[in-house]
Order: structure tokens, then C-alpha cells, then sequence
């Protein structure tokens, strides 16, 4: 089971306009350990209480309304400072690079292999709790 300290399991916000990746990427999380909680759009995200319990968030870049970026931009404002990975379907090398270089965030390109995320979502929570 893949904890945090002072709490089993780690809990993982996904936020995803594509039900079949909400889906899948929930599976796969809970598969490692996680506890995972999806939502369909940003506005979803913010309007739940249980989102400031988020150890980690992984955040679509290109969302219906808010996208990903501007989830994150929100949470900084209300001062809420999750870590989170990006994901995105548009994978230019150029894009990714840029999120990872620019953003200073983790950037996948969707479809990203399972170790790959949870990897990442690891070092994450791991860094978080030093």
C-alpha cells in the first residue's frame, strides 16, 4: 500500500474530461495502492471540501472550461499547494518539454506507460514528506 506519512493510503485527485481515462487511470492507482478520487472538470474539483485532503493531483492540461493549467493557478491563489503531475493527449516533445522546463512540473503524454506515473507520483510523495 503506498502511504503518506500519518495516513494509509495516499490520496490521489484525478481531474480528466475523458471518462474512459478517469476510469482507467483510477483502476490503476487504486491497483498500486492508492486512493483515488476523479473529476470531470476543474469547477468539479474546487467545488469539493475533500480536495485540500489531496496528497497529489494529476491534472489534464486540456480541460472542458478551466484547464489543468488554470486549476493550478486557482489552487496557488486560495493557497492550497498541492503536488500535482500534468497529463496531456497533445504531445509535441516541444509541449512537454516546455510544461517540465517552464512550469517545473512532471508532464505526461497520454497514453504514458503505468510505471511512469506511478513513479512519478512516488518521488512526489515521497519529496513531499522530507
Amino acid at each position: 500500500m503506498t502511504s503518506i506519512v500519518g495516513r494509509l493510503p495516499a490520496k490521489i485527485g484525478l481531474v480528466d474530461d475523458d471518462h474512459s481515462i478517469r476510469k482507467a487511470v483510477g483502476r490503476l492507482l487504486h491497483s498500486h495502492g492508492f486512493l483515488c478520487k476523479t473529476y470531470e472538470s476543474a469547477d468539479e474539483a474546487l467545488a469539493d471540501p475533500e480536495l485540500r485532503e489531496m496528497d497529489c493531483l494529476v491534472l489534464d492540461i486540456h480541460l472542458e472550461g478551466s484547464s489543468g493549467f488554470e486549476l493550478r493557478n486557482r489552487l496557488r491563489e486560495m493557497r492550497i499547494n498541492i503536488p500535482h503531475i500534468f497529463i496531456t493527449a497533445l504531445t509535441e516533445p516541444d509541449s512537454l518539454e516546455w510544461v517540465q522546463q517552464v512550469e517545473g512540473t512532471p508532464c505526461l503524454g497520454k497514453p504514458f506507460e503505468e510505471w511512469e506515473l506511478v513513479t512519478l507520483l512516488r518521488a512526489l510523495l515521497d519529496a513531499k514528506t522530507r
